[in-house]
């Protein structure tokens, strides 16, 4: 009877310990499908979903010839889990056998692919080993990812980096520009509205020892590419003027220098050459200001090139002809606190007004400059876009400086006439230079071309009215005296080219610093049109801070030597007509 009843009393004993574990289970089993289920599915989502960046394709910068300026290529970062690094690793041969490799052999193999030391990688791999993530290399190419990928270690995983290029290196560098953290430089920025893509996003889950599950796939937004754009710049030009401006700038001396070649019926840049030049593909082995345009950004004083602009400004106004007559002395005082002087000594010269253009007198350029107020004065100079910015669109690009009227004294009232007390960037030279050679008419600077969309669609830039400056009468003229100084002065064998008949301007100025003149330090430059009976092209070549020989004369033969490659690049017939000569003394 006894044994009967301890018999009964474990068996409910037994079952009372069942529907506890049974209880135990229930309510560990509520706690976690219920009560924690969301932080528990958030850890484990933490665990297996992962969300990574689908990269849209930002667009290519082309040169007015297709040429690519400025591509996007893909490269990839090399990425370990430290946490699945073992003393030993798996690789499977190509025969599908597997075979263990110590850790340090792993490392140097990858140490030799990737180029980055051995040490470096066991590091990265070992400072916290409990870790799922660590960089091994960035930005690698593709042959490079493929000799990783073909090690077959399992804790070896890879992203895939945009990486911009720029094929043509320094050519165009300094238009081109580059991309930084900051946005960049040059076309990459004021065009990026255009080339900028959107990246997209997608998620996918992978095991816990880090391999994407396969079909666990899910985009959650698409990628937009971007749009191309494409620049008025000759990428072979550009190539050619950079490397007869770099040889010329070593040769005298300069501390910088630039050239310019613009279309006279379109206002298109074909060429905006400098030295220095950075490549974008590697902007820091060059200083910052390389970094961006100077044609666009640096104001220097034009000197005598802008006594073309003040010639053909008082033609066109009528207050003189190309023969009228001046009596030139060898230094003048009009008035209280003015004094001007020629560059050389001289006594009283008896000039037209093409004698004193192409004689380059400051003395005579002033006394035109009395025939016609200041007011006038300027705007004509407004007219031609001096103290204003181009329709470039360049990033950076300064107005020039011209002071208002009412602010010239006494002695900037004349040497503003001759360039001087005035300031202008290399373009906006080109751009008045073309408005001469355009029957007056001055059109808007153009640098891109257009922006070309994925979908097809094809964007121009939005360009201002044409400004008519001075009279096709006066612009003519105004080429004719150039002509005669090409034909008739110390630079003809400098300037001439054979068969074709040119029209050229030298100037030099004074460099300012600190609001004082400079003794020794000059700007020089030419600035000329070609062919002068129907002008095509504006070249204008500068040397900035020259050493070896600080006259304007000396940048002549660089000046010939692009527009004689301009003509053969562009295949310009010869002239089949004669210049005019037009009388310079009286």
């Amino acid at each position: 009877m006894q044994s009967v009843f301890m018999t009964r009393r474990r068996v409910l004993f037994g079952a009372i310990l069942v529907v506890a574990l049974i209880a135990a289970f229930v309510i560990r089993l509520v706690d976690i499908q219920v009560v924690r289920a969301g932080e528990i599915n958030k850890q484990a989502d933490g665990r297996r979903v992962v969300t990574s960046p689908i990269y849209g394709e930002r667009g290519t910068i082309y040169d007015a010839n297709g040429q690519v300026l400025g591509e996007t290529v893909i490269k990839y970062n090399i990425t370990a889990a430290p946490n699945n690094v073992m003393p030993f690793s798996s690789r499977r041969l190509p025969d599908g056998t597997v075979e263990k490799i110590p850790l340090e052999q792993v490392v140097n193999e990858l140490s030799e692919i990737v180029q980055v030391p051995a040490d470096q990688i066991m590091s990265a791999i070992t400072t916290d080993p409990e870790a799922n993530f660590a960089y091994i290399a960035k930005r690698v190419d593709f042959d490079t990812y493929q000799r990783v990928k073909e090690l077959g270690i399992s804790w070896l995983y890879s992203e895939q980096v945009p990486t911009r290029i720029y094929p043509k290196g320094a050519v165009a560098g300094n238009i081109v520009g580059f991309l930084n953290e900051v946005g960049g430089t040059g076309v990459e920025n004021f065009a990026n509205q255009c080339l900028q893509a959107v990246d997209g996003s997608e998620t996918y889950e992978r095991s816990a020892d880090g391999v994407r599950i396969p079909g666990s796939d899910i985009v959650v937004e698409q990628a937009q590419d971007g749009g191309d754009v494409t620049l008025t710049i000759d990428a072979d030009l550009q190539w050619f003027v950079q490397q007869a401006l770099q040889e010329t700038t070593k040769e005298l001396g300069a501390k910088w220098s630039m050239a310019i070649v613009m279309e006279v019926e379109t206002g298109k840049l074909r060429a905006v050459a400098e030295y220095p030049v950075a490549d974008p593909n590697y902007p820091g082995a060059t200083e910052a200001e390389t970094w961006t345009s100077r044609s666009f950004t640096y104001l220097f004083e034009p000197g005598s090139t802008f006594k073309s602009l003040t010639t053909a400004m008082m033609l066109d106004a009528g207050v003189l002809t190309p023969t009228t007559k001046f009596s030139v002395p060898g230094k003048w005082q009009p008035r209280t606190g003015v004094n001007v002087t020629d560059s050389w000594n001289h006594g009283t010269l008896q000039l037209t007004t093409a004698g004193i253009l192409i004689k380059s007198s400051n003395i005579g350029t002033s006394q035109m400059a009395d025939l016609m107020s200041k007011e006038d004065r300027y705007n004509y100079f407004k007219k031609f876009g001096i103290g204003t910015k181009t329709d470039s669109g360049f990033l950076g690009e300064t107005h020039g400086s011209l002071a208002k009227a009412a602010n010239w004294d006494n002695q900037s009232n004349y040497t503003i006439m001759f360039g001087q007390g005035v300031s202008v960037t290399a373009v906006q030279l080109a751009s008045a230079y073309q408005a001469i050679g355009n029957e007056g008419l001055r059109l808007p600077v153009q640098l891109v071309e257009n922006c070309t969309l994925p979908s097809g669609e094809v964007i121009e830039p939005e360009q201002e009215e044409p400004v008519q400056v001075v009279s096709p009468g006066a612009a003519n003229t105004t080429i004719n005296i150039l002509e005669n100084l090409v034909n008739n002065s110390w630079l003809t064998s400098r300037l001439q080219i054979d068969g074709y008949r040119v029209a050229v301007k030298t100037g030099t100025a004074e460099v300012a610093k600190g609001g004082k003149y400079v003794k020794g330090l000059y700007v020089t430059s030419n600035a000329g049109l070609f062919p002068a009976e129907d002008p095509k092209y504006v070249v204008i070549a500068v040397m900035g801070e020259p050493t070896k020989d600080k006259t304007s004369g000396a940048v002549s033969p660089l000046w010939k030597q692009i527009a004689t490659h301009v003509i053969k690049h562009y295949k310009i017939a010869p002239s089949t007509t004669k210049s005019p000569t037009i009388a310079q003394e009286w």
